[in-house]
């Protein structure tokens, strides 16, 4: 469930959305699809699996983070027309 909402329909859509950028959208799906992999063996058999369940939950914030990061940098570059390279780095220097 948390894979259906936080990852695909928040993340996934996001960058499939309007002025689809390709690298932004395949280095998103990479992972989307190596968590994918990895939860199939979570719906077949939950108790078999349980300890590394928790591994599951890191692993799949990572994945939940990067993929959000690259929404993020997908607005920025798209929306708000930031031609920078770094705009995170350099709209902070002083």
């Amino acid at each position: 469930m948390f894979l259906f909402i936080f990852l695909d329909i928040i993340g996934v859509l996001s960058l499939l959305g309007e002025l689809l950028i390709p690298s932004f959208f395949w280095c998103g799906m990479i992972p989307v699809i190596f968590i994918h992999l990895l939860a199939i063996q979570y719906v077949i058999a939950l108790y078999t699996f349980e300890k590394s369940y928790y591994l599951f939950f890191g692993v799949y914030g990572v994945i939940n983070i990067f993929v959000y990061f690259l929404v993020i940098q997908k607005l920025v570059y798209s929306h708000f027309h930031i031609i920078v390279p770094f705009p995170f780095l350099l709209e902070s220097a002083p």
